[in-house]
């Protein structure tokens, strides 16, 4: 629904100004003219990577299938009609995710954090890489930006939340830990 923010990457300047030339600027009123991208689900995290100018979104799912889009401009990232991969009569714009995995995996993406080549504190395997962490199980891994192959790079993480490589490439990790389950003890009652 282009009526509505929710779900969308919007894009506005510095000056908080929303540029002309956004896909939907000449056709939605107000606010709305800064929606970029739609049809995501519960856009957790993302990550633009300066090299290559991408911008990459880790997209919680519902049931099915956990998402990470690259993000390009008036794309329908095809939430609610489809997680994962859709093969049969996409809506229009539709996008499918550069990678998903099934919730036999993970059951919710989150941390998105882009290596690029000109960082030099990690060995050569773990560079030109998508970083992501799944909430649930606890792992950290990253996918090689070249040929999708998918590496382990931590396990046993106590509930990662977000990643981010600073300007010298040390990673950073941001983890929620706790006792879990989102109750009212764990929010009140976490270390």
């Amino acid at each position: 629904n282009l009526n509505k923010l929710n779900g969308k990457i919007l894009r506005i300047n510095a000056n908080r100004i929303t540029p002309s030339d956004n896909p939907f600027y000449n056709v939605l009123p107000g606010n709305n003219k800064a929606i970029y991208a739609y049809g995501l689900r519960n856009p957790f995290s993302m990550t633009f990577d300066m090299k290559t100018h991408t911008l990459f979104v880790s997209d919680v799912g519902q049931g099915l299938f956990e998402e990470i889009n690259i993000i390009n401009k008036g794309k329908n990232y095809g939430w609610p009609f489809a997680e994962g991969n859709y093969n049969n009569n996409p809506p229009p714009n539709y996008q499918d995710p550069f990678f998903a995995y099934d919730h036999n995996i993970g059951c919710a993406i989150v941390g998105a954090a882009v290596n690029t080549n000109e960082f030099n504190n990690f060995p050569e395997p773990y560079k030109n890489a998508f970083y992501f962490a799944d909430y649930c199980k606890g792992f950290i891994k990253l996918i090689d930006l070249n040929n999708k192959e998918i590496t382990d790079f931590s396990i046993g993480t106590d509930r990662p939340l977000a990643l981010h490589f600073d300007a010298t490439g040390d990673l950073f990790l941001l983890t929620r830990s706790g006792i879990g389950g989102g109750s009212s003890a764990d929010n009140t009652k976490t270390n």
